[in-house]
């Protein structure tokens, strides 16, 4: 009689295999989480470093009278001085791996007027799209879809 009394206070191995299952699918849920949250962070400040740089350098062409380029490479940004050899390179941003840009573009900006070629950058960070679109004036918009 003891002994069954005994053997009914422990756990069983199923009900501790039981509880460990249970513990790795919701570790599991939080890695995953946590990791789309990164990517989205990682994504959102790339955007953002490069809607930044723009603003710097539409605002550093109109101040110098000097015409800019920023040209959208496949993994990266780079922004140009009067021409695109890399001795007028002023700045440059390397893309994260998960972001990539549709095609190769150039966005001129004239000095003179401060005027920008209105254009759409598609960026890829599968399974979404990001539209960064260059007004006239400087202007920009970042859109999902």
């Amino acid at each position: 009689m003891n002994d069954t009394k005994q053997w009914q206070r422990g756990f069983t191995l199923l009900s501790m295999v039981i509880v460990l299952f249970i513990i790795s699918l919701l570790l599991t849920a939080t890695i995953i989480a946590g990791e789309k949250q990164r990517r989205q962070l990682t994504i959102n400040t790339t955007l953002q470093l490069i809607v930044q740089h723009y603003e710097q350098t539409y605002h550093r062409a109109v101040a110098e009278g000097s015409n800019y380029y920023v040209i959208f490479g496949k993994d990266r940004v780079r922004y140009y001085k009067r021409g695109v050899s890399p001795q007028y390179m002023v700045d440059e941003i390397i893309l994260p791996d998960i972001l990539t840009v549709d095609r190769s573009h150039r966005i001129p900006i004239r000095a003179a007027t401060g005027h920008v070629d209105p254009k759409t950058i598609t960026l890829f960070a599968a399974p979404s799209r990001y539209y960064l679109t260059f007004q006239l004036g400087g202007q920009y918009e970042i859109s999902t879809d």
